[in-house]
């Protein structure tokens, strides 16, 4: 029989007179090294997905800013009065409508130039967060 030693090697026995000798080779069981993320790294790690989620939102944002842009550009007011209809409606049911071009003109206006604006601050806050 063989026993193994502390320093790791085995050691082989004679069994029974026979001349056969059985060794056994000791098999050293190691730890994995245990792998742990410092705090600082883990803050890291915790705003860059905090700043990753915020960007997402923001080009979201900016995304349907370009369509709403979009949309406006392509509308095109009729040269007669009563083909252009400008209706808005409130949360309780009482609507406004018009079909006066000069008013409808400086509502899109409005709408356009706000567009413009919220566009700009949208842009300054990608840079600001990237």
């Amino acid at each position: 029989m063989s026993t193994v030693t502390q320093n790791g090697k085995a050691t082989a026995e004679n069994k029974g007179g026979n001349g056969i000798q059985t060794v056994k080779q000791e098999t050293k069981v190691t730890e994995a090294p245990k792998v742990t993320i410092p705090e600082t790294q883990t803050v890291t790690l915790l705003s860059q997905r905090e700043k990753a989620e915020k960007l997402n939102l923001l080009f979201e944002r900016e995304e349907k800013l370009a369509n709403t842009r979009k949309d406006l550009d392509r509308f095109k007011l009729a040269t007669d009065d009563s083909t252009n209809v400008l209706e808005l409606k409130d949360g309780k049911g009482a609507s406004f409508r018009t079909s006066n071009p000069t008013l409808i003109k400086v509502v899109l206006k409005d709408i356009l130039d706000e567009l413009v604006v919220k566009q700009k601050q949208i842009s300054d806050d990608i840079i600001a967060v990237g």
